[in-house]
Order: structure tokens, then C-alpha cells, then sequence
């Protein structure tokens, strides 16, 4: 029964294997492929002995067609380039995921001529099975001398890193999909440099051990977690540890003699057993971190340990010289509406340094406050805060008052000022108090100059210093008003004239004949007398005093008739007259009664020199 049953195993098995399966080794580009149909997945497998070896430059596509079907290359089979001693490289795809078989990854036995290795960017890691030849088991690439690896993602392997003990492998480069460098990444290369990928976050333990041709390592900042040993027995001279990394674990740096500057992340919290353990060289540390807590073991031969500030160790680091990284020096300079320049003393290896002040300590001010300082060597940084005290003075600030005119009588104009030493843009709204102008000049006061006096500025950032303008009084104009009218005018008559100024300043006047007319002054009033017929002129002036200007002369025209006598001031419509002697006194308001005799008749405005016979 036992026998049956395995006979209708072993057909089940076969029918399985026909219906998936497509024969093995498929030739196709010069590739052998074995196909899975329910997948539309190939695996590519070892030549056939026809074939005699894969040999020179491989690139593996990540898809293949066969019979009109697409599939994609997931895995290369165990023993698939066994004994292929004239490959040189070989390039596999993002699409294979799996080098060797469940149970040994002989994949590249004896590939003695295999030089460089390609793994091309992708998402998914690819899984590195070990060799085993008849019990002795060991990395993948044993057997091989490679110069030239890129890494292009991330690598999972089963007890042996692919690409450790490969002595003579001195190009690595690593892209930038890779999150994870694993355990014995390189150990025992000859690599002499190595740029490790911002986007890598964790490399395992001892990825670089044993680099003797290694001088300088930069961990970005994206690692969060390095795994012991990782550079322990390596030439490493320099080293910079990133802001994500928080320990640095036991035997880090462990034996490495030629070591001699080391600088730790601003995050840095602990220091584990012998992680500079035989760092002979190791003289100067430099802790860019305010954040360590725990140190078990330093070497003696460290003569300086340099931190952001040393009170803040004194107690954790109590057996060492402390020192600042960086030293601020107290400086005094001038508000510019910018961040202050600072002189600082550097006693670091990093020559690339920046340091940012927030703008609420840009004012005018002493502070003591700490400065954020970014230290930058090549792909590596810290940003950390160094204590500084700094002066800032206030700004000199000049306000002018503008000098301004008017005329005389006029209110005075709006009273501004000019600004000199603003900085930044700034205008007078940054001001905390706008000043006060004034002046001691009135509408009253005289033709002259007077002072504008600005006072009462204020601000933190300006030292104000004001200064006055002078407001200028000139003369005013004037005009003469005349609208007298001078027509029907006959000898004898008298008229008291009537020009006025518009400064209400006195008019006198002049005559171009003064036998025709003449101009006297009565009871403080100008008159004037027509003596004879004739055309005259009377022209008013009015010269101006210490605040109005000259005005414009105005003449009147007129023609002097010959007198009519009495009876036309009596037949003129009106009694309203007033009778006056030559001499100006009052007499009567009518012509009758009168003795005979000279007298002078005002009707209105207008005077006669009459005779009574």
C-alpha cells in the first residue's frame, strides 16, 4: 500500500511540473531561463553544457519574452553561473530578488574572473544565499576577486554579507535607495572611500571592519542606529558621526591607531565600552552634542575634549581638559536692522561655519543669550547653540527740520522733517515716539526768520539727534482799491479821494498837472480841489513798509468841466447838503440866508467851492 501511494505521489508531482513548468533551461538572448507560467515569473539558471558558460559582461533583463507571454526575472538560480570563470560582471535587475536556492546559493561558484558587480536601484531588498562546497560554507562571492560593486538597494543575507572579504574590492558605490548597509557590509576591502547615501538609516556590525585602506568616514544624518565594530581595525583617520545617531556602540573605532579626529553628532547621548578602545592617535574629541548622558570609556591619550559648553560637562567629563568648540568674542557694533557680525574663535578642524541670530535680538541691546552655529564638512553637519554676549548700540539717527516760506499774514504751512541714518528700509513709522515740531512764529509776527524746532524722537535702535529749520516771513502783496468815479466834474469842485489798500496801509497821490488840480489833506483825509478846466490825472501809491511789497499804481482820468455855479448843486435833485467856511467849519445845511462871501457845499461826496454874491 506504502508503495502505491508514492508511485500516485510522484505522478501528481510530474503532471504538476509539466503544467507549470516550461522545460528547463530556455535559451533566449543568450540567457537560460526556466519559466513559471502561473506566475509569468523566470528565474535565470545555468547554461547547458553545449553552451559552455556564461562568460565576459551579463546584464540580466528584468523582464524576458517567451512564447508572446511577458515575464519578469525574479531570481537567479543556485549554481547558475557555477564554474563561469570568464565572467567579468554581471548587472542583475530591481526585479530579482533572490540569488540561490532555498538550501545554497552556489550561484557563483568558482567565478574566478568576476570583477564587477551591479545591483540596480530598487524598492525591494534582494536576498544573497550563501556558498557551500561540500560543507564548507562561506560568502557568495568567494571565489571571486571583485574591484567594483553598486549597491543600488538594500541586502538581506544568511550568514555570510555577499561582498565581505573581498580584499581586493576597492570601488563601492552605494545609491540612493539603499536604507540599510548589513552586517560585514565590506569588512576586509580595499576600499579607500566611501560615500554613504542621504536616505541610509541604519548600517550593521562591522560594515568597515578591517578597511585598511579606509581614511575618512561621514555617516549622514539620516542614520539612526551604526552597529558595533563598525570601523574597528580600519585606517581611518577622520571620522563624522551625523545627528541621528545616538550611541555609539562598543568598539566602534575599536583598534583603529591611525584615528585622529573625530567628530560626534549633536545628538549624541552615549559612548559605549572601547568605542575608541587603542586609538593611539587619538588626542582631540569633538562632542557637538548637548545631549550626552552616559560615557564608559574614553582613551587616556585624549588630551582635549571639545564641546559646545564646558560647564555643562564638568561633571560627566570631569577627568578631561574641556573646552569650547567654537568661542564667540564680545563685540559691540551699531544697529543695521540685521543680524550683528560676530568674531569668533574656532577651535575645531571645520572651517565651513555659520552661525543665525533670531531677529527679535537684532535691536539695539546687550544680550547674552546662546547663538545657533551650523558646523559643515562636506556632506556632514551640526547645528548647535554656543553662548555669546554681544553688544548692539543705537544707530545714529539725524532729524532735520525742512526749511519752509510764506508770506506775511499767512497761516504758517505744515511743519516736516528729514530723516538721515535710517537703516534697513526703515522709515520714521519704526519709530516708538515721532518728534514734536515747532516754531515760534505766529500769523502776526513780521517779515523775518524763525526757528522750526523738531524734539521729543524716540526709539531703541536710533541715538536721534535733531536739528532745526528755519521758516522764512516774506513780504506780502498788496493792491490799491479805487473804485471812485471822477465823471461830470467841474472847477471848483473838492473831492475827498477814496484809494484803499488791500494792506489798509495809507495811499498817497500825485497829480500830472497840479494847475488843473491839487491834492490837499483836510481833517487827516486826502482831498482834492479842481482849480481850472482842463484833463488831469490823479494817480494813488502805495510804497509798502517791512511786510508788504510796493503795490501797483492805479491813475484816474478826468476832464474838468467849467463850473456851473450854485443853482446846479440846487437843481441837482437833492437838498442834502451840508455848507462849510474855507476853513472846514460847519455853517448851515442850506445855501439861504448866507452872506455874500466864499463857501464850500458837500453834497454826498462830492464838494464845491461856491461864491455867494
Amino acid at each position: 500500500m506504502k508503495k502505491s501511494s508514492y508511485r500516485i505521489t510522484m505522478a501528481a508531482l510530474v503532471l504538476f511540473f509539466n503544467t507549470i513548468c516550461v522545460k528547463a533551461g530556455t535559451f533566449i538572448d543568450g540567457l537560460y531561463y526556466n519559466f513559471n507560467k502561473t506566475e509569468h515569473t523566470a528565474t535565470l539558471t545555468y547554461a547547458s553544457y553545449s553552451f559552455g558558460g556564461y562568460s565576459g559582461d551579463v546584464v540580466i533583463p528584468s523582464q524576458v519574452v517567451y512564447e508572446d507571454e511577458t515575464y519578469d526575472v525574479v531570481a537567479i538560480s543556485e549554481n547558475c553561473f557555477t564554474n563561469c570563470t570568464n565572467l567579468t560582471s554581471v548587472t542583475i535587475p530591481a526585479s530579482v530578488t533572490i540569488v540561490g536556492s532555498k538550501y545554497n546559493g552556489n550561484s557563483f561558484y568558482k567565478c574566478t574572473g568576476l570583477k564587477r558587480v551591479v545591483l540596480e536601484d530598487g524598492e525591494n531588498p534582494i536576498l544573497f544565499k550563501y556558498d557551500n562546497d561540500n560543507g564548507h560554507t562561506g560568502p557568495i562571492f568567494r571565489h571571486s576577486q571583485l574591484e567594483s560593486i553598486y549597491v543600488g538597494r538594500d541586502i538581506e543575507f544568511e550568514s555570510y554579507s555577499p561582498f565581505e572579504e573581498q580584499t581586493s574590492l576597492s570601488d563601492v558605490i552605494i545609491g540612493s535607495c539603499v536604507t540599510a548597509l548589513p552586517n560585514d557590509f565590506i569588512c576586509n576591502s580595499a576600499v579607500s572611500e566611501i560615500i554613504l547615501p542621504n536616505g541610509l538609516k541604519s548600517i550593521g556590525n562591522n560594515a568597515f571592519y578591517y578597511c585598511k585602506n579606509l581614511k575618512k568616514l561621514i555617516i549622514p544624518n539620516s542614520v539612526t542606529s551604526i552597529g558595533s565594530s563598525l570601523c574597528s581595525n580600519s585606517g581611518v583617520v577622520e571620522v563624522y558621526s551625523g545627528s541621528g545617531v545616538e550611541t555609539i556602540p562598543v568598539g566602534t573605532f575599536h583598534y583603529c591607531s591611525q584615528l585622529k579626529t573625530v567628530c560626534l553628532g549633536q545628538n549624541t547621548k552615549k559612548i559605549e565600552t572601547s568605542a575608541f578602545f587603542g586609538c593611539t592617535n587619538l588626542s582631540k574629541l569633538y562632542i557637538f552634542s548637548d545631549e550626552l548622558m552616559s560615557v564608559e570609556t574614553l582613551p587616556e591619550t585624549i588630551t582635549t575634549i571639545y564641546v559646545p559648553k564646558p560647564t555643562r560637562y564638568a561633571t560627566l567629563l570631569s577627568g578631561y581638559n574641556l573646552d569650547c568648540l567654537l568661542s564667540f568674542n564680545d563685540s559691540e557694533s551699531f544697529y543695521t536692522g540685521d543680524a550683528p557680525t560676530l568674531s569668533y574663535y574656532n577651535n575645531t578642524t571645520i572651517q565651513d561655519i555659520s552661525y543665525s541670530i533670531d531677529g527679535e535680538y537684532f535691536n539695539a541691546g546687550v544680550y547674552t543669550n546662546p547663538i545657533e552655529v551650523s558646523f559643515k564638512y562636506d556632506s556632514w553637519g551640526a547645528s548647535i547653540k554656543i553662548p555669546a554676549t554681544y553688544t548692539i548700540k543705537p544707530a545714529p539717527l539725524t532729524i532735520i527740520a525742512n526749511d519752509v516760506s510764506r508770506k506775511y499774514g499767512e497761516e504758517n504751512p505744515e511743519l516736516t522733517c528729514s530723516y538721515f541714518g535710517f537703516k534697513n528700509n526703515e522709515t520714521s513709522a519704526d519709530l516708538k515716539t515721532l518728534p514734536t515740531i515747532e516754531t515760534t512764529a505766529t500769523i502776526e509776527s513780521n517779515v523775518g526768520t524763525y526757528p522750526i524746532i523738531p524734539y521729543g524722537a524716540a526709539s531703541q535702535n536710533y541715538d536721534i539727534t535733531h536739528e532745526r529749520g528755519t521758516l522764512t516771513i516774506t513780504k506780502a502783496d498788496q493792491v490799491i482799491e479805487w473804485e471812485q468815479d471822477f465823471g461830470e466834474i467841474e472847477v471848483g469842485d473838492i473831492v475827498e479821494l477814496a484809494a484803499v489798500s488791500s494792506a489798509d496801509l495809507p495811499i498817497r497821490y500825485a497829480v500830472t498837472d497840479e494847475s488843473i488840480a491839487e491834492i490837499f489833506t483836510q481833517s487827516g483825509k486826502k482831498h482834492v480841489e479842481f482849480l481850472k478846466e482842463g484833463n488831469v490825472s490823479i494817480r494813488a501809491y502805495q510804497d509798502g513798509n517791512e511786510n508788504y511789497n510796493e503795490a501797483d499804481r492805479v491813475s484816474k482820468s478826468i476832464k474838468v468841466l467849467p463850473q456851473s455855479g450854485v443853482e446846479s448843486i440846487l437843481t441837482n435833485g437833492t437838498t442834502d447838503i451840508k455848507v462849510y467856511n474855507l476853513n472846514g467849519s460847519y455853517i448851515s445845511d442850506s445855501l439861504e440866508k448866507l452872506c455874500p462871501g466864499f463857501y464850500i457845499v458837500r453834497q454826498g461826496a462830492k464838494m464845491k467851492k461856491v461864491i455867494i454874491k
